[in-house]
């Protein structure tokens, strides 16, 4: 019985020290931050009429509605298959900076996006990604 117990107390301490719960953990990040951009917030602009839409920096309406949408949209789905990750983020980060600090200051929203996105940036997508896929090494098997 304790032969037992130290056993599935080593492979636990195994599989928590092979990086799997942090490859799932920015898998599910990935998913969620990602997918629930796309489907809460840009979905529903695309087909927007521009007039109905904020334009904080002064670039015009028609214009910041297209870069909400590229962002919203666009890099939302590419961080939830996880490929150009890194790169997607900067947009989403740019749009929810600006929706947090200029156009929803009161709501916490925008800024708990822009953090989980800097998160992503700062650590990659992980290996659940496409971009591990295209990008890694033969060393990284």
């Amino acid at each position: 019985m304790i032969r037992s117990m130290l056993t599935r107390s080593w492979m636990l301490g195994s599989l928590m020290h092979s990086g799997l719960p942090q490859q799932i953990a920015m898998l599910l990040m990935r998913v969620w931050f990602g997918g629930a951009m796309f489907l809460a917030h840009g979905w529903s602009k695309i087909g927007r009429n521009p007039s109905e839409f904020h334009d904080p920096l002064g670039i015009g309406l028609e214009l910041s509605l297209y870069l909400v949408i590229f962002a919203e949209v666009f890099c939302a789905l590419l961080i939830v298959v996880g490929l150009a990750t890194r790169l997607a983020t900067i947009p989403l980060m740019i749009t929810m900076a600006v929706a947090g600090l200029l156009v929803h200051p009161v709501h916490t929203g925008a800024m708990s996006y822009f953090t989980a996105y800097l998160v992503l940036l700062i650590l990659g997508p992980g290996k659940c990604s496409l971009d591990y896929l295209v990008w890694r090494s033969p060393a990284q098997n």
